[in-house]
């Protein structure tokens, strides 16, 4: 995933709980929808 050099990336209206660490290293991502999903808690800091 990280390998990935998304801009956008729009997860909306899945059914994801936990989001991956890996997503911190996207660092060329600057959109980033998630809404409509059953986050459990944030990613670890």
């Amino acid at each position: 995933l990280t390998y990935l050099r998304l801009v956008k990336l729009d997860i909306s209206g899945n059914r994801i709980a936990v989001l991956p660490n890996e997503l911190r290293k996207m660092k060329s991502l600057v959109d980033f929808k998630l809404a409509d999903n059953p986050l459990t808690s944030p990613p670890a800091s």
